[in-house]
């Protein structure tokens, strides 16, 4: 038995984003 579950999931979605490179903590640095 196949069982479908379809939840909303609202997101924001950005198209500009830019991952500029890796911090010295390990956390990425951005560009929006």
């Amino acid at each position: 038995m196949d069982l479908l579950l379809a939840l909303p999931a609202p997101a924001k979605l950005n198209l500009f984003l830019h991952v500029l490179g890796r911090r010295a903590d390990g956390y990425h640095e951005l560009q929006t």
